[in-house]
């Protein structure tokens, strides 16, 4: 999980790039209905925060949730990604990405907060903040019926 400064397209964002910033790892894969905590590393900045699976797989998220780091402009505890645009690098099934912003996870598929890419190499889901922020922590929620891949 990392953030950078410019808009993912249909391109694979950049993760390298000099105005990138790994938040956290996940060593995954995840299980069936896994909620994941991962605590950014001091000092992570973006606009934009990137969810990416370094393998071919699909990439499935039924929530997305991200905390700014209590810098002036957000409290700590206030998910700063609840109904932002998003992007994903394919969609799959009708799981377009903006599902996993929606600010209620639900890990059911039949509940319409999944999202899901295709089959790939190296699937990403991104959400632009609209703003840059200081973020502490973003949580992922993984899906209990099916595809437990992020």
């Amino acid at each position: 999980m990392y953030t950078v400064d410019t808009p993912p397209a249909s391109a694979r964002p950049d993760k390298n790039a000099a105005t990138s910033t790994v938040c956290a790892r996940f060593a995954g894969p995840g299980f069936a209905g896994q909620v994941v905590e991962l605590d950014c590393a001091a000092g992570t900045q973006g606009r934009y925060v990137v969810v990416e699976l370094e393998t071919t797989s699909l990439l499935t998220l039924c929530g997305v949730e991200v905390y700014g780091g209590g810098d002036v402009s957000v409290d700590a505890g206030v998910n700063v990604a609840v109904g932002k645009p998003a992007a994903q690098s394919s969609e799959c099934c009708g799981g377009n990405p903006e599902r996993a912003v929606s600010g209620t996870p639900n890990t059911h598929w039949s509940a319409g907060q999944c999202t899901a890419t295709n089959t790939e190499a190296t699937p990403w889901w991104s959400v632009d903040l609209q703003d840059t922020y200081d973020i502490s922590r973003v949580v992922l929620y993984n899906r209990v019926d099916c595809c437990r891949k992020y």
